[in-house]
């Protein structure tokens, strides 16, 4: 089996990010604040369809992208929610919008990080509890199924810091991209794709440095969309396969 081929099967296996455990705070503010357990219950569904998002941008899969980021647009806010989400809504919203609207991928990734720091400065205001289910990256070491794993891994930790928001768990993720570049021999046997695979394995490194160093949301979501679009461009140049 080519090595190619063995990056698809395990990509195909991984779900980005992790299945989340979200459990919310009630909203203080309101005199009638909306039932905990379906407000759980609705945020779950919109994390779910930004994970949607997340693998369409990787995938390049145009469809899925529309699909995604048009829920994300359209869907109402939840009754008996607070005025006070509104401006993050509104965010969110506009995000998914370009997102949805968007002809390259560059662009849709881009917007894609900004749904999920809307969502974190929702969560931060708010003081909503948000846990994740997270096990251990991998070990570094090991051929390119392995790398991808953590590569994998670190996408999901750092998508989970934006939405939570969590320094702690958004350093997990960038700690494990910043390790040394993919081999591009490990990904193509492909003569003519190597170089392109050590640009963009040289640049998920870079990204993975910059993480480590970026403190604010903006900052944030702007590397972590850089990262999507990396990842889609490199997906698509390899064959590497859907997520």
């Amino acid at each position: 089996m080519s090595v190619r081929r063995r990056i698809r099967l395990m990509l195909a296996a991984v779900l980005l990010p992790a299945v989340a455990v979200l459990a919310l705070a009630a909203c203080e503010q309101e005199d009638t604040p909306p039932d905990p357990e379906e407000v759980a219950a609705h945020m779950r569904d919109h994390f779910n369809r930004a994970s949607d998002l997340q693998r369409a941008v990787v995938n390049g899969d145009q469809q899925g992208i529309r699909k995604a980021a048009s829920w994300l647009a359209d869907h109402s806010k939840m009754t008996g929610a607070p005025a006070s989400w509104d401006p993050y809504l509104e965010e969110m919203r506009t995000a998914a919008e370009v997102a949805a609207g968007s002809s390259d991928l560059y662009t849709a990734a881009k917007a894609t990080a900004r749904v999920g720091a809307a969502c974190g400065d929702c969560h931060k205001a708010h003081g909503a509890k948000v846990k994740f289910d997270i096990d251990g990256a991998l070990a570094e070491g090991g051929d390119a199924i392995a790398h991808m794993q953590r590569h994998v891994w670190a996408s999901a930790r750092l998508w989970e810091g934006l939405m939570v928001p969590s320094a702690e768990v958004w350093q997990s993720g960038a700690q494990a991209l910043d390790e040394v570049p993919l081999v591009p021999e490990e990904v193509t046997e492909d003569t003519e794709l190597m170089a392109e695979v050590q640009l963009t394995a040289n640049k998920v490194h870079e990204l993975g440095a910059a993480a480590r160093q970026a403190l604010d949301p903006s900052t944030r979501a702007a590397t972590y969309g850089e990262l999507l679009a990396t990842c889609s461009r490199c997906h698509a140049a390899t064959g590497a396969g859907k997520i």
